[in-house]
């Protein structure tokens, strides 16, 4: 069995301190990308039936392609591989 794996192991117990870390990151994490369109390099458009607002994905100015191709990998591609090495280390676990 990995080291990682053991309920006792000190190294993988919670704490306040790190699950506060934990929180603070993913809060600014979300935040550093609501914000960028509020500072101009891209900007909030009404979707299809104007209930709800979207980035603007079909500029084609480079700073808004720019944008989404980051907000792409943070957003979907960074997310979804810590989902896969998390259920990796299950696997591994078990």
């Amino acid at each position: 069995m990995p080291k990682s794996c053991g309920p006792l192991d000190p190294f993988s117990q919670r704490t306040d301190k790190r699950a506060l870390f934990r929180i603070v990151f993913v809060w600014t994490y979300a935040a550093v990308f609501s914000f960028i369109p509020l500072f101009g390099v891209n900007r909030y458009f009404p979707e299809g039936s104007l209930t709800s607002y979207s980035f603007d994905y079909l500029s084609d100015e480079l700073e808004s392609k720019n944008f989404i191709m980051g907000f792409f990998f943070a957003a979907w591609c960074i997310p979804l591989i810590n989902v896969c090495c998390c259920y990796v280390g299950i696997v591994l676990c078990l």
